[in-house]
């Protein structure tokens, strides 16, 4: 199997971006997602001119920061000033108990996504694009749907898809009580999503992962828990062919980025948690290198 570490979030602010870049010099990481709304977008493309080396993909973004089409006209999406207001529940319940906003609704994340799209391909200019999302909202059915539409004019030639096995970091009853929290949850609605995602994607002939790391020890990624991972997924022939994306979040961000999250600084959690460091800690470890490297068959 092909084992690709990959890290979010390029592209956020300044000090995130510059971990993502020292954890592919000096460590694992051989792809990352840019974020075409966040603060360091234009400071994170002359880093990837940088090392042309380190793949890319387009971090869709509909729950975060500001959006980058016309505010007025995405409602649905954004508040008066144009900043989102949305999450990936409550996009998922807008659409099933609001029937009448569904074609708005469809409408309004095509207008984003396409200015989103365009601004990475006018910046990097690539031939063809990979595509993933900030809180795997592409994964959503009626995002997807708008994804499938355009991914002939925006050359699309692979989606993140998260198909992750279920697996404990260490073994016995201690294991399956660290399983236990909110990821596990959200790891099998994603991989629910994916299983009905990956069908149309065959169709189209647009690749995807054939299996992922990454929700359920999202925060916790040590080089036992990939190892476990890997391992857990060696034993599915299926997954020996193709590609096993590793997802990390490196950092944690340096306190003068604060004023990145200075509108919801709830969300600057994520980005100064400690777990960010142990991820940022794995991916520049040799031990990690060498499993990983014994793997990538």
């Amino acid at each position: 199997m092909r084992v690709v570490v990959h890290a979010d979030d390029l592209g956020i602010c300044r000090s995130i971006t510059d971990g993502i870049i020292e954890t592919h010099r000096e460590g694992c990481v051989r792809r990352t997602s840019i974020v075409a709304n966040g603060e360091a977008f234009q400071y994170a493309v002359e880093r990837l001119q940088e090392f042309p080396e380190l793949a890319w993909s387009v971090h869709l973004n509909l729950v975060e920061g500001r959006c980058l089409g016309p505010k007025q006209e995405l409602s649905l999406l954004v508040d008066k000033r144009g900043w989102f207001k949305q999450s990936f529940l409550r996009l998922l319940l807008l659409y099933l108990f609001v029937p009448w906003c569904r074609a708005r609704l469809r409408r309004q994340v095509r207008t984003e996504l396409n200015a989103q799209i365009e601004r990475v391909r006018g910046a990097l200019k690539p031939l063809h694009i990979r595509v993933d999302s900030h809180r795997y909202v592409h994964l959503l059915p009626f995002v997807f749907a708008v994804v499938m539409e355009r991914s002939s004019a925006w050359r699309v030639r692979e989606i993140r898809i998260v198909d992750e096995p279920l697996f404990t970091r260490t073994a016995g009853l201690r294991g399956l009580g660290g399983l236990i929290s909110a990821n596990l949850l959200k790891a099998v609605v994603l991989r629910i999503l994916s299983k009905l995602c990956r069908r149309q994607l065959r169709c189209r002939s647009i690749g995807s992962p054939e299996r992922f790391l990454g929700v359920l020890f999202s925060g916790r990624m040590s080089a036992r828990v990939v190892c476990r991972g890997l391992r857990k997924i060696a034993r599915r022939p299926s997954a020996l062919d193709g590609e096993v994306e590793v997802l990390f979040h490196p950092g944690p961000a340096d306190p003068r980025d604060r004023a990145v999250w200075k509108e919801n600084p709830r969300q600057s959690q994520f980005y100064f948690s400690s777990g960010r460091a142990v991820e940022t800690e794995a991916l520049l470890s040799q031990e990690l290198r060498s499993y990983i490297e014994s793997e990538d068959l």
